[in-house]
């Protein structure tokens, strides 16, 4: 993600330099034609204003492009790594999230593998603790002696009393213990019930998103398709002289900045791809390979 998020900085960058380099045309264009008294004060301020505005967003995302990098630099623990400075071409992930089998996909999560982990001790905590209630009959000696002796009979007896009788002492305690037990069966089952819900709720979250942010780039794509046309026709307006320097460079930037949208569409997809892909425990056995 920190790779991805380092990419779309780049891409934005690069765009917005383009878009710094045409305002700086513009404004010098607009200057000498304000000398020249062919436009007023007001509208050469209002491109230089423009440019000012994008040198600041440079600025900003120049800053979160090194702070990015230094973040990734602590990652690989390399305090010397390059990166190159190149465009990105974003494309969507080959791959889609197999919902067929919710049940398994739910169970598959490491979160909830560990609950069920933690339910299953506790039930068997609980059953050896009431298995301990039952008492443990020990008897000692021959049965042939005790019945042929005139008091075998009588210690064979004791023998089988006091064995059922002494866990009688710490009865009270077994009980407190089973109930123990038994809060934390339940403590258990009611995390395992939540995290369930939780997963559900991340996973239905994870596909409302990804749809969402799909519709909106297929918009984008489709916005920037036409735009690209409307340029065309703009350039060749301008080439015959039919509309001026302005106009032309403020259609060019206005086209870069939807490829900018266009970016920031392509990297919330995937983004949005990626959380759905960890929201299903990140097991590459739920996913499968797109050929569309």
């Amino acid at each position: 993600m920190h790779i991805l998020i380092l990419k779309y900085l780049q891409s934005d960058i690069l765009l917005t330099q383009e878009r710094i380099t045409n305002y700086k045309e513009l404004v010098s264009v607009m200057n000498t034609m304000y000398e020249s008294g062919f436009i007023n004060f007001s509208d050469f301020m209002e491109n230089k204003a423009l440019l000012q505005s994008e040198e600041q967003n440079l600025n900003n995302l120049l800053n979160d492009y090194e702070s990015k990098k230094n973040e990734i630099r602590i990652l690989i623990n390399d305090k010397d790594y390059e990166f190159t400075d190149s465009n990105y071409e974003f494309s969507i992930p080959k791959f889609y999230v197999n919902l067929d089998n919710s049940a398994d996909i739910i169970l598959n999560r490491p979160d909830i593998k560990s609950q069920i982990s933690n339910l299953n001790a506790a039930i068997y905590n609980l059953n050896s603790t009431k298995a301990s209630a039952y008492p443990t009959i020990q008897i000692s000696g021959s049965l042939s002696k005790a019945l042929l002796s005139p008091n075998g009979i009588t210690d064979l007896a004791y023998q089988i009393l006091s064995s059922l009788t002494l866990p009688l002492f710490s009865r009270m305690e077994i009980y407190e213990n089973i109930k123990i037990s038994d809060y934390t069966r339940l403590e258990a089952y009611y995390t395992l019930e939540k995290a369930i819900y939780t997963a559900l709720s991340e996973i239905e979250n994870a596909i409302y998103a990804l749809n969402a942010n799909k519709n909106t780039l297929n918009t984008s794509l489709q916005m920037l398709e036409d735009n690209e046309e409307i340029l065309s026709t703009l350039k060749q307006s301008y080439e015959l002289g039919l509309i001026d320097f302005s106009e032309y460079i403020q259609a060019i930037n206005s086209h870069l900045s939807m490829m900018k949208n266009n970016n920031a569409s392509y990297f919330n997809t995937i983004s949005a791809t990626i959380y759905l892909y960890r929201s299903i425990g990140g097991n590459k056995n739920d996913i499968r390979k797109n050929d569309e």
